[in-house]
């Protein structure tokens, strides 16, 4: 990461041009690739540094995931089946799979199959949702101060690619660390989320999955009020909204919710926290903005508790 914070700084700075292939080369150094027999190219632009950002992030979601499948004995000696070790090492509190015939299945149903945006061509097929908890996120969230701020809590969408799902259940989701070059993200360090699932759903990279994609649904306390940006994106807006004792941005798409309902409606842990109403068609109006849907981004790990995943969506 630090290599690439070098290159994001040279990159910007065009007095330092000359700069620029070392910090590359030991980039490759240090992360080898396959070029072949060629030479490795040289990281010039922002758009190659986020892939290579990503790329890091990736690997560090792999390490994770390598870490759950190692089998594990119990007490006296004797191996543990390796669905029970597996399971164990994700840390999780809960991982209740929901009836289909349930209100609560059915109220995320509808909250997945009617936030698909009209640009996005999914077709989703449903196959599992599982309530989950992960130990000390509440506890966390609680300790923070965060739970004593004017508080906005929305139940919001994440996606990521399916090897990245070991790391984020046994971890949480996590924010790229200081070393890390803020240019690589539009609005910031943070952890981003979104009100229509095909937004996140775009992450999920399922293509190279089967077609088969994994979703969370993140309760978020953003706060009262988001600092607001309905223009292009700012790699400094979490800078500038903690600066403003804000903790949350909010990228206004043209695109978004009409109104919002008490998520209590899902399920009685979620009073309090509101959900768009799909009752309502998505609202369209604001042409204005720079990005087609809205999205939500969270400087802080403790403002994010994992609440549900969604599998196979197809």
């Amino acid at each position: 990461f630090q290599a690439l914070k070098n290159l994001s700084e040279c990159i910007s700075d065009p007095s330092r041009a000359g700069e620029i292939e070392g910090f590359s080369n030991l980039f490759f150094s240090l992360i080898p690739h396959d070029f072949g027999r060629n030479r490795p190219p040289v990281i010039r632009s922002t758009e190659v540094l986020k892939n290579e950002i990503e790329l890091l992030e990736n690997l560090s979601d792999l390490k994770a995931a390598d870490d759950i499948i190692k089998q594990d004995d119990d007490q006296g000696g004797d191996p543990v089946h390796p669905l029970d070790s597996r399971f164990r090492n994700l840390g999780l509190q809960e991982m209740t799979p929901l009836s289909p015939d349930s209100t609560e299945f059915t109220e995320l149903h509808k909250y997945l199959m009617k936030t698909c945006g009209a640009t996005h061509h999914y077709n989703y097929k449903l196959m599992d949702v599982f309530r989950i908890e992960r130990k000390g996120e509440l506890e966390r969230f609680q300790q923070s101060d965060f739970s004593k701020i004017a508080s906005d809590r929305r139940l919001l969408w994440h996606g990521s690619r399916a090897t990245n799902f070991g790391g984020i259940l046994s971890q949480g989701l996590r924010i790229a660390p200081p070393e890390a070059p803020v240019s690589g993200y539009a609005y910031g360090k943070g952890i981003y989320l979104a009100d229509m699932s095909s937004k996140s759903a775009q992450y999920t990279a399922s293509f190279i999955s089967n077609n088969e994609g994994l979703l969370l649904l993140c309760e978020a306390e953003l706060g009262s009020p988001m600092q607001v940006i309905a223009g292009g994106g700012d790699s400094r807006a979490g800078e500038t909204a903690k600066a403003n004792g804000l903790w949350s941005t909010h990228g206004v798409g043209k695109t978004g919710p009409k109104r919002w309902k008490d998520a209590g409606a899902v399920h009685n842990s979620l009073a309090g926290v509101t959900m768009p109403d799909t009752d309502e068609m998505p609202d369209m109006s604001d042409s204005s903005s720079f990005l087609q849907y809205n999205e939500y981004i969270a400087y802080d790990v403790a403002q994010i508790r994992l609440r549900y995943l969604r599998v196979r969506m197809q």
